[in-house]
């Protein structure tokens, strides 16, 4: 099973919610919030 994986803090709930509409989601509830996103179902629609 392989992850590509993109990763990035939101250091204030404005941020949350700026990610979340690119569809990254929310590991932790603390701030920094570290939010990810799988891009590997991305990838495969290039190739």
């Amino acid at each position: 099973m392989a992850f590509r994986l993109f990763v990035t803090d939101a250091i204030n709930e404005d941020a949350v919610r700026f990610y979340e509409r690119f569809g990254l989601c929310r590991l932790f509830d603390a701030f920094s919030a570290r939010m990810v996103l799988d891009i590997k179902p991305l990838l495969g629609e290039i190739h």
